[in-house]
């Protein structure tokens, strides 16, 4: 038979010049001629390589709107960006590009007619369209506007009409650029007020970076300087969400609660963060059995604590204003909560995410994602291969040894020697870390009770836990803290000492060995057992080390940048067409 990819090759016949792709209005007519279709159409850019080539028969890269134009012409433009529809199905698991157009600047109003061709043309095939999603520019918006639509905040709609059919097409602005506005506006703006007078500041973020930096433990959250210096990867949604987070927020809380100097009218930051995670969490829901309560998908269970939400997050943002006592949503800078507020609305109707921006990724990824591996993401492929021969599957015995070098949730790095309340608290929570690790590893029972409590008086994993998390044992805390201490003590040798695994063993062990896990259960396992190669002797080596690799791996990154300059370039290489 032929190989899998010459067939492919053989059914290759759809003419790929710009337009409306009538091949992919057939096949939805083919689809909904046997069930009913229902889909969300997205719209969005994505920036191309700006130049002129000739194939041998005509010239390539100017602007084309998919019609006979004359190239005989000194005022051509050249296109710079390739505009793509594309159809995602809600009720199935498909979606298509319906077609793109190469273009250089066009306005809302010629957008606004594609949109109504691109209408009409789908309603040929017999599929519903009830959703449209795409980015806050200024053009998008206006091409809705031309539809009936309002983005402003008293007269906000949620939905335009189908030009075709009457029906309703809800309105989505892609929520990781709304997010963008938002964390760009707080940056650039620093101060906020809510509508009870208290300020929300931009000085609490970094303050909770520079106490997590000069302690060198991270109350939970992934808070780096690139976070801070974001004008360098404003188009990164990785940091953009890792900063409006609700771990964020709830660090926050705690520093407030624990009395930690700067942090006492930190509230009103902390409610700013949570209210924006909660929007995001629910248009980036996916999974009805998420354990984050505004993560959930909508569905019966949780449409009316979603309704109850939208409309208090509208009146919060509503209340926002900037020091001169000018509201948000009336100035310039209101794209991204302004789009928050009509997608949260639209979501109680219909939900769907922006998978636009996958199919880009998906287009860029080809021959190869990473142009920049370093040493650690060569090796990790061989190491995390599947070896169909020697691969097993079986929970290790205590005895065997562990493999604790994976990376973790969190980046915990540079340190200090002298523990405070604060070192203390995350580096018990790294214990209930340490100890969800290991009994997924260890087979004794005894062990098990040994490493783990119903309850615990740490407030940091107490503010955090949603209902998941695993509370070490006092004794796994005091390893931890010892640990950490030791790490603190001995952190000039930590690059230099070759086996500095076994040596902060040593020294841990020399000051808890007699104290922790001596109680009767384990003394009565141990007791045949060799004296140093119980299961005393073992759990305490396994914890120390878990312990220490978590910590020394992240050793390695405490040297953060101010500012990564690649991520920069590389976009603005895109958005100059170069």
């Amino acid at each position: 038979l032929p190989h899998p990819k010459t067939i492919s090759r053989w059914y290759q016949v759809i003419n790929g010049r710009p337009s409306f792709t009538q091949e992919a209005f057939s096949a939805i007519k083919a689809k909904a001629q046997n069930s009913t279709v229902i889909c969300n159409l997205v719209i969005d850019e994505m920036a191309i390589h700006s130049g002129i080539h000739w194939n041998g028969n005509k010239w390539y890269g100017f602007v084309d709107m998919g019609t006979d134009f004359n190239y005989d012409n000194d005022n051509i433009s050249q296109a710079k960006n390739a505009l793509v529809f594309l159809a995602v199905t809600l009720n199935e698991y498909w979606k298509v590009p319906l077609g793109y157009f190469l273009i250089a600047d066009l306005n809302g109003k010629d957008r606004c007619y594609l949109l109504t061709k691109r209408l009409e043309l789908f309603n040929e095939t017999g599929a519903h369209l009830n959703s449209l999603t795409f980015d806050g520019a200024y053009v998008n918006k206006t091409m809705c506007t031309k539809l009936n639509a309002s983005f402003k905040y008293e007269s906000l709609t949620s939905s335009i009409t189908n030009v075709i059919n009457k029906e309703p097409i809800f309105l989505f602005l892609d929520p990781c650029h709304m997010v963008k506005l938002v964390r760009n506006t707080f940056g650039d703006k620093q101060v906020f007020k809510n509508n009870e007078g208290k300020y929300i500041k931009w000085f609490f973020i970094e303050k909770l970076f520079e106490k997590q930096y000069t302690e060198g433990l991270r109350a939970g959250t992934k808070l780096t300087k690139i976070h801070l210096n974001y004008r360098n990867e404003k188009m990164n949604v990785r940091l953009e969400v890792q900063i409006l987070s609700e771990s964020v927020s709830k660090a926050l809380i705690y520093c407030k609660e624990i009395d930690q100097p700067n942090f006492g009218e930190a509230s009103a930051t902390a409610e700013f963060c949570m209210m924006i995670n909660q929007a995001f969490d629910i248009l980036n829901s996916r999974n009805q059995f998420n354990k984050s309560p505004f993560n959930i998908s909508i569905n019966l269970n949780t449409i009316n604590k979603y309704e109850e939400f939208s409309k208090r997050f509208k009146n919060y943002i509503g209340g926002l204003t900037f020091c001169n006592g000018q509201k948000i949503v009336d100035l310039n800078r209101n794209t991204g909560f302004v789009g928050l507020i009509l997608s949260l609305e639209s979501a109680i109707n219909l939900f769907n995410q922006d998978h636009l921006e996958n199919y880009f990724s998906a287009m860029r990824s080809m021959f190869g994602f990473n142009n920049n591996p370093n040493y650690a993401t060569i090796i990790l492929p061989l190491d995390n291969g599947t070896d169909l021969i020697t691969d097993t599957d079986v929970t290790q015995d205590i005895s065997s040894e562990m493999d604790i070098s994976q990376q973790t949730d969190y980046d915990y790095i540079k340190t200090l020697w002298k523990l405070n309340r604060y070192i203390e608290d995350v580096s018990a929570y790294i214990g209930g870390f340490v100890v969800r690790k290991l009994l997924k590893t260890i087979n004794c029972s005894v062990c098990s009770s040994c490493i783990q409590n119903s309850d615990t008086d740490n407030y940091l994993i107490n503010i955090k836990n949603r209902g998941s998390l695993i509370k070490p044992s006092k004794d796994v805390e005091l390893l931890s803290k010892e640990t950490e201490k030791c790490i603190r003590q001995h952190q000039e040798i930590v690059f230099k000492q070759k086996n500095i695994v076994q040596f902060s063993k040593n020294k841990v062990k020399r000051a808890l060995y007699e104290v922790v896990f001596k109680n009767e259960e384990m003394y009565q396992l141990i007791i045949c057992q060799q004296q140093f190669n119980n299961h005393r002797d073992q759990l305490i080596n396994l914890i120390i080390t878990f312990y220490l690799n978590i910590r020394l791996h992240h050793e390695g990154k405490q040297f953060d940048k101010e500012s990564r300059l690649r991520n920069k370039f590389t976009k603005l290489v895109l958005f100059n067409n170069e």
